[in-house]
């Protein structure tokens, strides 16, 4: 989201400026067509000239009304991401963060990025999944105990109450499942081996990404360094062909061209620093530091962690934690199975070796358990014990 509005916010401005030069454009131009006809008249110039000037003017007016329409597309964008209508924008300020070489990119996306982040919860996931359905084949048991009594509620007298104490245990042990658990482990496994697969596959992903926006930001940021050069020496050729023009030295068409490049440049610049600005937003995405507590000081932020924590307290009891304690004591675990490379192809070489110089070993795949058939064994104890005079 937060790309999307640097994008539209630089595009709402760079817009907004490149009318105003298309305006600026046809204003000059009409005038332009006004002295050519007058000197059309006078006899210095033909009908040649008044028809260039006016098909440049046609043109500049088709330039403009496309501008416009460019603006108020830009224009809702911010609206439907922003909930209002942009007015006058500020200059953006700098984004903070912004990695000065591309391997300190590298490592800290190695670190932050929220793609690779993604995905190594997945396979944290997965793993998880490939325990849940290990323990379907493991013993399970549950304990309940019941107090209670028996006697008249009016008059209640307590030592007129039977009361009774029941407990009960029930272990059960699964016997025959059909293949069923098999089944679920291997398609756990097979999961999770696919989350694994694409976690490196997200990580080149992020290597490719990274280096396509760094590239982007250093072109434009040369982009617009050398614009700004050819800016002058449009804004010299301009005047000076228009001064010439006036003396009987320059044609007609010359003014004009020299006119279309001045603009033309005018608009160059504008979206070069355009794209070297959001370019820098979508490098910051990428590597993890596109957040709003590092872009705006003091806003509050949502820490999911906080509410993750208000969660798990929302319907818990004082003894889930003993609880939870006492099943993970013996539950088995969810290593992922080996992937095995064939034999007839050769590795491929590491995009980018700084980055995955830590691998994470793969364990291997334990043997499948045989079927088992399910019993489950019941033990009921009562304690009655009755008082009275």
């Amino acid at each position: 989201m937060l790309v999307d509005l640097i994008s539209a916010y630089s595009d709402v401005r760079r817009n907004s400026r490149v009318v105003a030069i298309r305006e600026t454009n046809v204003g000059v131009l009409a005038k332009m067509l006004d002295e050519v006809a007058a000197r059309r008249e006078a006899g210095e110039l033909t009908r040649t000239d008044i028809a260039q000037a006016e098909t440049q003017l046609q043109a500049a007016q088709v330039q403009l009304e496309s501008a416009r329409a460019e603006l108020e597309a830009s224009r809702a964008t911010f609206s439907a991401i922003v909930g209002r209508e942009p007015g006058v924008l500020a200059e953006p300020p700098a984004l903070p963060g912004l990695p000065s070489t591309i391997e300190d990119a590298f490592t800290v996306a190695e670190e932050a990025s929220p793609d690779v982040r993604e995905a190594l919860a997945r396979d944290r996931v997965s793993q998880a999944q490939i325990a849940l359905a290990r323990a379907e084949s493991r013993p399970s048991l549950s304990v309940q105990g019941v107090a209670g009594t028996n006697g008249e509620a009016i008059p209640f007298h307590r030592r007129d109450q039977d009361v009774t104490f029941t407990g009960r245990a029930t272990l059960t042990i699964p016997l025959i499942a059909g293949g069923r658990i098999r089944s679920t482990i291997a398609q756990a496994e097979n999961r999770e081996s696919a989350d694994r697969l694409r976690v490196e596959a997200t990580r080149r992903q992020v290597v490719q990404t990274i280096i396509n926006a760094w590239n982007q930001w250093i072109v434009a940021e040369r982009n617009v360094a050398t614009q700004n050069v050819q800016l002058q020496a449009a804004r010299v050729y301009y005047e000076g062909s228009f001064e010439e023009y006036r003396e009987g030295l320059r044609s007609t068409f010359d003014v004009l061209y020299a006119q279309n490049s001045l603009r033309e440049t005018e608009i160059a610049v504008l979206t070069s620093e355009r794209d070297s600005y959001v370019a820098q937003a979508y490098l910051l995405r990428q590597i993890g530091r596109l957040e709003a507590v590092h872009l705006v000081h003091g806003a509050g932020t949502y820490d999911p962690a906080a509410y993750t924590h208000k969660a798990e307290k929302r319907s818990a009891v004082p003894w889930g934690g003993l609880v939870r304690a006492i099943d993970r004591v013996g539950a088995p675990s969810g290593k992922p199975q080996r992937i095995s490379q064939p034999a007839a192809v050769e590795p491929m070489p590491a995009i980018a070796p700084q980055v995955y110089a830590r691998e994470r070993p793969l364990a291997t795949r334990s043997p499948a358990r045989p079927a088992t058939i399910t019993n489950t064994i019941t033990t009921t104890t009562s304690y009655p014990r009755a008082t009275g005079d």
